[in-house]
This record gives structure tokens, C-alpha cells and sequence, in this order.
């Protein structure tokens, strides 16, 4: 499993607010204990996701509100949509993983989200999680640089 499947699994156990035992994170992801609380540490400073150990419910859980109202007269708490963001950045890196320039179209058909989505995305991915990924004005379209195309589906090596 890849980092960014990682991440992307952590997110979708925590989705729901609950308290999630650290053995269930364990047995699902197939990581070691060091390697989960990395990753939640991640999760934590660099993406800016609410996780907290909850030690009375024995289990890590995530604070932010889910999509529910609080009132029937009050507007939705929405929470931020972190698990489809993760799944957007995963595709985006499997898409450019095959060393290839991929075109601004294909990224907007496969991941069904706007433009300006999209750049969104690709701000947070080069700024937030130090990912390089560079604009080929030749071939017209995204790729990593050369010196860290790869063969497979795997993000590149963070700095």
C-alpha cells in the first residue's frame, strides 16, 4: 500500500467521528504501529486534519463535524471533504506515476471535478505535501520532473 492509499484508507476509517481502536488501523492498513502514528502525525501537521487519540474510547478519532445538521432550521455542518480530496490527490499521482505527461482534460474527465478544482489540488499537493509537479509546455501537459518519474503507481520521495 502506498502512501497516499494510506493516507486515503486512514481518512475513510475516521469518516464517521468515531473512535477508532488502533488495532483496527493495524489489521486494516497492514502497517506497523511506528508507521500508522507517522502517518496520523502527517495527517495532523501537514494536511491539517483534527485527529486525536481518544483514550477514554481506547482509539484514534477525528473532530471535525460530519454532514448533519445540528437544528432542523440550521444550515449543514459540512465536513471538509478530506477523504475525497485524498482519493483526487491519490488518482492525480497514479495518473502521473506512469512517467508520462498527462493533459489537463484527462485529469478533469477522470477525476469529474472543475478546473479550478483541480488547480486547487495540485496548489495543495505541491505546497502542502511537497510533491513536485511540473507543467510541460512542449508536450502540454502535467508530469513530474524527470528525475523522479518512476515506473508504478507511488508518489514520489517527499524532501
Amino acid at each position: 500500500m502506498t502512501f497516499m492509499e494510506r493516507l486515503c484508507a486512514i481518512d475513510k476509517l475516521l469518516l464517521d467521528g468515531k473512535a477508532i481502536p488502533l488495532q483496527v488501523f493495524l489489521n486494516r492498513i497492514g502497517v506497523s504501529r511506528s508507521t500508522l502514528k507517522r502517518d496520523m502525525e502527517y495527517m495532523r501537521n501537514r494536511l491539517g486534519l483534527p485527529i486525536e487519540w481518544n483514550a477514554s474510547a481506547g482509539g484514534y478519532r477525528c473532530t471535525l463535524p460530519n454532514t448533519q445538521t445540528t437544528a432542523p432550521s440550521a444550515a449543514p455542518t459540512k465536513r471538509r471533504s478530506s477523504a475525497k480530496a485524498t482519493e483526487r490527490f491519490l488518482a492525480i499521482s497514479k495518473l502521473l506515476g506512469y512517467g508520462k505527461v498527462v493533459p489537463l482534460q484527462v485529469f478533469l474527465k477522470r477525476l469529474r471535478v472543475s478546473a479550478s478544482t483541480f488547480k486547487r489540488d495540485l496548489a495543495y499537493m505541491r505546497g502542502r505535501l511537497n510533491i513536485r509537479i511540473e507543467w510541460d509546455r512542449v508536450k502540454g501537459g502535467y508530469c513530474y520532473p524527470k528525475h523522479t518519474a518512476w515506473e508504478g503507481c507511488s508518489l514520489p520521495v517527499h524532501a
